[in-house]
């Protein structure tokens, strides 16, 4: 729920086990209830998901997390990525979850926020993006997606086209 409307989110406990369990832990116990959106890149994406964002000192906004992380779970097999990319995401200390029935980074799609490899923690962002949008092309492999949302199409529009101080 939001404060402009709902969105109905599938979650994929299949794809990203872990995450998908974290994140249905911290719904359950209204971690994320009153937070706020505190990133939007119109016509790419919005993040969410920091209890920094319940006070008013929005430099912290962003930073917050629980005191555990949860790792990545991609499979870039299953996300046919190229052999050079595999590579650079291994020099920059990604690993690849073998077994997992991964989910490209897609409209729509909802992801794990990260500070890098294996810092999955509370923040997650939703793709409004294109799928031809080239962006998406330098997140594969880097995000765990955990589900779609399936309904709520008009709050994600409206979220999207929030005007903002700074669009980058």
């Amino acid at each position: 729920v939001t404060s402009v409307g709902e969105l109905t989110i599938e979650l994929c406990a299949k794809c990203a086990p872990q995450n998908v369990n974290n994140f249905v832990y911290l719904s359950n116990k209204e971690y994320y209830k009153g937070t706020k959106l505190h990133r939007i890149v119109n016509d790419l994406l919005f993040q969410g998901g920091d209890r920094n964002t319940l006070t008013s000192d929005i430099t912290n906004y962003g930073k917050g997390k629980t005191t555990y992380l949860i790792n990545d779970e991609i499979n870039w097999d299953s996300l046919n990525l190229p052999q050079k990319q595999k590579e650079d995401l291994t020099k920059a200390g990604y690993t690849s979850t073998i077994g997992l029935n991964s989910k490209p980074l897609t409209k729509y799609s909802i992801a794990m926020s990260n500070d890098g490899p294996n810092t999955n923690s509370t923040q997650f962002f939703i793709i409004t993006a294109e799928n031809t949008d080239s962006r998406l092309e330098d997140f594969a492999g880097l995000f765990t997606v955990i589900g779609e949302v399936i309904d709520g199409f008009d709050t994600l529009n409206s979220i999207s086209n929030t005007k903002v101080d700074n669009p980058s």
